[in-house]
């Protein structure tokens, strides 16, 4: 009980406070890996063997080599003590969760409730409440430019990637993750009432302006929740799953999909490529000039934009080699997350069924963003930690 409690309070001090000074330069996530460290060793637990780790660590190690060649030495270290390292102490701390307490619901459900609350918040800024604006100051997170947003409009904000309580970068993966944690309460007890946190959720997503973000968590929620009324025991909610279905294709049919009242003024009216495929152009140009010695602050220091691109990032994060080894990672990682999304849905695998779509929310956003597992980024690892720990069943974890 113990642990689980630490591992939530930490879990709430990584990913929500993590960014306030509490001494310059020690900020709060610095301070809660360290007594995170401290309470996975009283554990007495050894460090979870995993393949996906091994290969994650050789990815990292090319990263360091290319660092420290090219002088780099100093921003290497600061990312791996902030990003890197988190990492590796919470794949440990999630695994004894797994091993030793058979409880992944304590990260699923800390989720869940902190999503949700940003989802709150990011709705708020979007309907321009100064509040929602003051929280994310409080806890260190930039709320963007303010003053720029309310210029735009005197009723919702427009035109401007919102950050709830995470911050413009990571709001989007928060969000669409959190919308497809929306429905554990409904998958677990299958009571009509708790499907009002999804469209609390899912507008959230929507609010946050950050497109690859908004189409994911959309997606894969939509698919997870029909997918939950077709196996379903009841004949009630199968009739509903094919009236509905037949309803929603004969207006398609007769009327098609009219969303311009929804995105106009919005960062979803217009699809603009063009810096993309600037910075798409810049990541090839570079990866083909440097295979064996691409290093990301180079790059960054270069073109002043990061890659925006998961497969872009992996080659110049790791160079060629470290490129493919993670990349190959990810791909075995999909599949075993696919495997478990094809299962028949039960009480009992409704957890790690959740964590797959969920992933694949995630990894959709990181194809036309930064974070992911090449960045060090802790969602990532709380999301798939699951499907690298071999010892149990996945289906009988709680």
């Amino acid at each position: 009980m113990q642990f689980r409690f630490l591992y939530v309070v930490l879990l709430l001090a990584n990913i929500v406070f993590g960014s306030i000074y509490i001494i310059e330069p020690i900020i709060v996530r610095y301070l809660a890996n360290v007594v995170l460290l401290f309470v996975c060793i009283r554990e007495r637990i050894s460090y979870p063997k995993s393949v996906y780790v091994i290969i994650y660590t050789l990815f990292i190690v090319f990263f360091m080599l290319t660092s420290l060649l090219k002088g780099y030495s100093e921003d290497f270290t600061k990312l791996f003590i902030g990003y890197y390292l988190t990492t590796y102490l919470w794949i440990w701390a999630t695994y004894i969760l797994i091993k030793k307490y058979n409880s992944i619901s304590t990260m699923v459900y800390t989720l869940f409730c902190v999503c949700v609350v940003n989802s709150v918040i990011t709705i708020a800024q979007h309907y321009m409440n100064p509040i929602a604006f003051v929280i994310p100051e409080l806890i260190g997170v930039s709320a963007g430019q303010v003053d720029s947003m309310f210029e735009k409009s005197d009723t919702v904000i427009t035109q401007f990637a919102l950050g709830g309580i995470f911050g413009s970068f990571q709001n989007g993966y928060f969000s669409a993750v959190g919308a497809v944690l929306s429905l554990v309460l409904w998958l677990r007890k299958r009571n009509i009432l708790y499907l009002l946190f999804v469209p609390v959720c899912v507008f959230g997503v929507f609010c946050v302006q950050e497109r690859a973000g908004f189409v994911a968590g959309v997606l894969f929620t939509f698919v997870l929740f029909y997918k939950s009324l077709i196996n379903s025991k009841s004949k009630f909610a199968k009739s509903a799953v094919v009236g509905l279905s037949i309803v929603v294709l004969i207006y398609i049919t007769n009327y098609g999909i009219n969303t311009s009242s929804f995105t106009e003024g919005t960062r979803y009216e217009s699809f603009d490529w063009d810096t993309r495929t600037s910075l798409y152009k810049w990541s090839v140009d570079y990866i083909l000039n440097h295979p064996l010695d691409a290093n990301l602050f180079e790059f960054f220091y270069t073109y002043k934009h990061y890659p925006h691109n998961f497969i872009y990032n992996s080659f110049i994060y790791g160079t060629f080699f470290g490129g493919i080894l993670i990349i190959g990672c990810m791909i075995a990682i999909w599949i075993k997350a696919a495997r478990l999304m094809i299962l028949p849905l039960t009480k009992e695998n409704s957890y790690v069924m959740l964590l797959s779509f969920a992933l694949f929310a995630y990894s959709m956003a990181g194809f036309a963003h930064n974070a992911s597992i090449v960045t060090g980024d802790t969602l990532f690892w709380l999301l798939v930690s699951p499907f690298i720990y071999s010892g149990t069943k996945l289906s009988k974890i709680n």
